[in-house]
């Protein structure tokens, strides 16, 4: 989970920028892990990265200071990484897979009762 709270997504990038350049925009607020450059084949104006900090006061610095400012004569945007979450960290009972009878179905009925 830290992980993700230290990851910036890194936005609008030109055609032109590479993982090296984007390191040294972004070091000077603090530790890098990681940078991945990721381009759509077909339009390069779809290019992003994820740079990773090392502690998430880094990102949170990075995100203040380079959200909105020019790199390669494109205005970049930079936010916070949003990883899909894993389906153990979104797992809730299957509430159709309960017997009606059971103990624990009957926790999920409404327990209000119509009023007149």
């Amino acid at each position: 989970m830290e992980r993700r709270k230290a990851t910036v997504h890194v936005g609008n990038l030109a055609p032109s920028v590479t993982e090296s350049l984007l390191y040294n925009a972004f070091i000077p607020f603090g530790e890098i892990i990681s940078v991945a450059l990721h381009r759509k084949e077909k339009a390069v104006d779809r290019s992003y990265a994820f740079v990773e900090f090392d502690e998430p006061e880094d990102a949170k610095e990075a995100m203040e200071n380079m959200n909105y400012s020019i790199l390669c004569d494109r205005c970049i945007r930079v936010s916070p990484a949003n990883f899909a979450l894993s389906a153990e960290e979104t797992a809730v009972p299957d509430i159709a897979m309960l017997h009606p009878e059971s103990a624990d179905f009957q926790t999920f009925k409404s327990t209000s009762t119509p009023t007149s």
